[in-house]
Parts: C-alpha cells; structure tokens; sequence
C-alpha cells in the first residue's frame, strides 16, 4: 500500500522554505524541510517512492527513492500520513554514513525534518503552571 497524506486534525501553514504543520490532537508542531514537505504533500496513495523521488528531482532536490522512503518513514512515526506503512525490505540498504554523505550532497536539508515540538494543550496551559514571581528582598 502506498502512503496517503493524513489531512484531519492537522493545520498547515506553508512558508518560504518549509512547511510548519500542526497536528491539533498530538499538541505537536512538525516544520517540514522542502523534501519531506514536497513528498507529504504528493502522498494521495497513488504515487510510487519512484514518482515521488522523480517529483523531487523536479523541483530542483537531488533525491533517489532511497530517500524517499526514508521520508516516507518518519512521517509516518510522526503520524502525518492516513496510516503508516512498512518500508519494503531492501529499501533502505544505505548505512548511515552513506545516507549523511547523501543528505550533505544535497544541500544538507534535503531528508529529514528540521523540527518537532510538543505544545501545551489548553487545559495543562489553564492548570496553573505559571511562574511565580518573589516580592523583592525587603518589601
């Protein structure tokens, strides 16, 4: 099964060079490098890792399936796709030295996601978990 892009419970905000997504029900905030943005925007269940690595090379990001199925892996432990799906054994052969000499190769930004952060949800924000601040010393 090819992967399909989860789009419930998630707000998207594209930006310049990446694409900043929330996902409401985690309470977390995934910003998304040009790669792994491009892949998870074309994951409709049709396109193969071949379709998607040859949609990267278009817009200019020098990618092999390879890669894309490492893409393809970590949103789907992020929970950014339908469901996640297995990686075909052999897909991903490279040791991870290759796969940096890889990703340095391609500008360094190329595969994997620049940064996720976990937010708090309103209730926890509410609870009282705020600073408290002394009075000054001899007040």
């Amino acid at each position: 099964m090819l992967p399909i892009v989860r789009s419930e419970g998630l707000h998207v905000e594209n930006l310049p060079e990446e694409v900043m997504v929330y996902d409401v029900e985690r309470h977390k905030a995934h910003c998304l490098s040009r790669a792994a943005a491009s892949v998870w925007r074309h994951c409709n269940g049709e396109r193969t890792a071949e379709d998607l690595s040859r949609q990267l090379r278009s817009e200019g990001i020098p990618a092999d399936e390879e890669m894309v199925w490492m893409i393809v892996d970590r949103l789907g432990k992020l929970n950014l796709l339908q469901r996640r799906i297995a990686v075909p054994p052999g897909a991903i052969l490279s040791s991870r030295r290759e796969v940096m000499k890889k990703v340095g190769l391609a500008g360094g930004m190329l595969l994997l996601l620049t940064a996720t952060i976990s937010a708090p949800t309103v209730a926890r924000a509410a609870s009282g978990h705020h600073h408290h601040h002394r009075p000054p010393v001899g007040k």
